[in-house]
């Protein structure tokens, strides 16, 4: 008799403990929205505004002309940059140009450029009508180069991240820190 109550009692422990860490769907959904189905895909738009150029941004600024003559890397901090794959991000911060707090960069022979405010795009125009008035048939190619993010919470490896493109959205820096762990609350927005 008492062997019986003994296996009922561990049968009833086992049970317990195995319902009490299960998870049920509804915790791991990213997007509780009553609009999405759990039987269906549903297609969310992800609308990316144009990010504005502000203080201490850093920008990478080439100015190349034809035929990678002398002339033109007198316009450019590190001319002698070979296009490593392998450049740490203390490198792109060593050659690049710091958005100063009036909003200017100071290029090489240009002097400073405004670019405060400004798209990536609408900063290449404004070093590329700079660098005409001393160049003919030269590019100029304007990019971030200090875009970092640090994620912080219930997620699998915290810390800061660099990206290297010109945007990143909250799921591909939750991506990055290698998702919630299993007690984060995906419902706090």
């Amino acid at each position: 008799m008492r062997v019986n109550s003994i296996i009922k009692v561990i049968t009833c422990c086992v049970l317990l403990s195995t319902l009490c860490g299960c998870y049920y769907n509804k915790r791991l959904v990213y997007f509780g929205d009553q609009q999405f189905s759990t039987t269906k895909p549903t297609l969310i738009e992800n609308k990316r505004g144009a990010y504005r150029l502000q203080s201490s941004d850093i920008l990478s600024v080439q100015i190349k002309g034809p035929g990678e003559t002398a002339v033109t890397n007198q316009f450019n901090l590190n001319p002698q940059t070979s296009g490593s794959m392998f450049a740490s991000p203390a490198n792109f911060y060593m050659d690049g140009y710091t958005i100063n707090p009036e909003g200017k960069i100071t290029v090489p022979v240009i002097g400073e450029v405004s670019v405060k405010d400004m798209t990536i795009e609408e900063a290449q125009a404004a070093v590329q009508k700079s660098a005409d008035k001393y160049l003919t048939k030269a590019i100029v190619i304007v990019k971030l180069t200090s875009f970092k993010v640090t994620v912080l919470g219930e997620v699998k490896n915290p810390g800061y991240y660099y990206v290297f493109n010109s945007q990143a959205t909250i799921l591909e820096g939750l991506g990055m820190a290698g998702d919630l762990t299993p007690v984060g609350k995906s419902t706090n927005r």
